[in-house]
């Protein structure tokens, strides 16, 4: 009776071990799968479901500014995926506003926290790096200017706000975009470059500016994409964004969605 006590006991102390075990085994990947991979991939499948229209709903605005400002509408709609990834009311951490993410400029807001952040950026670096007016970083003043433009944002109605900031407004952010990469890649096409190094050195310039790029105003050959992780990386991606769209016959779609991690 005692053996068969025993036996007993055993027995239950093994099945316990192997129920916890294989609970372990199916749980932890199951939580894994759940936290790391399958919510997120839902989020993202979801997200570019609904995304495609998003980012093709300005192709006949890119085509029609193609004709007036004779530059690929291609070109812009790769620089609107990169920037933005195709939302109207995205702000930047410098203060860049919408789709093709434009700098501040006639008809944009502009209150004190970007003139001294500007004033900031002319000053020269302390030891920790950073640039101050006023007593305060260029990162502060920055910050300050991007709080202004949510608050403009989260309390105007849309009339309100395109009167006081027309960068959110998409036709004018693209048209403006539209002007201004045109300008800077016939100004390299003015400086004897030819097609393709004029492209690449217009989307330096659209990232980093145009004296960023043209180091030399008397020296063409000195023109070149600024020797910086930001602008080289960019530079870069709107390229492989451009050959995908290209591929695609301009489309963003499920097979090339992945562009938008660029």
């Amino acid at each position: 009776m005692k053996h068969l006590l025993l036996s007993l006991l055993l027995l239950l102390m093994i099945g316990a071990v192997i129920s916890c075990s294989s609970n372990s085994d199916r749980k932890i990947p199951i939580e894994t799968k759940v936290d790391s991979t399958s919510s997120k991939l839902l989020l993202v499948e979801e997200q570019e479901e609904h995304s495609f229209d998003q980012f093709n709903a300005y192709d006949s605005l890119f085509q029609e500014l193609e004709k007036v400002n004779k530059v690929d509408w291609l070109w812009l709609k790769a620089i609107m995926i990169k920037e933005s990834h195709g939302e109207a009311g995205f702000i930047s951490s410098a203060g860049a506003v919408g789709l093709m993410q434009l700098m501040p400029r006639k008809g944009s807001y502009i209150d004190d926290n970007f003139r001294n952040y500007q004033s900031a950026r002319k000053q020269r670096r302390k030891k920790d790096g950073l640039r101050y007016y006023q007593g305060k970083s260029e990162t502060f003043w920055v910050n300050n200017y991007r709080r202004s433009l949510d608050s403009l944002q989260q309390n105007l109605n849309q009339f309100e706000l395109y009167q006081i900031d027309k960068r959110f407004e998409p036709k004018w952010n693209i048209t403006d975009a539209s002007r201004q990469f045109s300008s800077d890649f016939y100004f390299f096409r003015s400086r004897k470059h030819g097609l393709y190094k004029s492209r690449i050195l217009a989307f330096a310039a659209y990232n980093a500016g145009r004296y960023a790029v043209m180091t030399n105003k008397n020296l063409a050959s000195t023109d070149h994409i600024p020797i910086n992780r930001q602008t080289e990386s960019y530079v870069a991606n709107v390229e492989r964004i451009l050959k995908e769209l290209k591929d695609a016959n301009g489309l963003l779609n499920e097979r090339n969605y992945w562009i938008l991690k660029l």
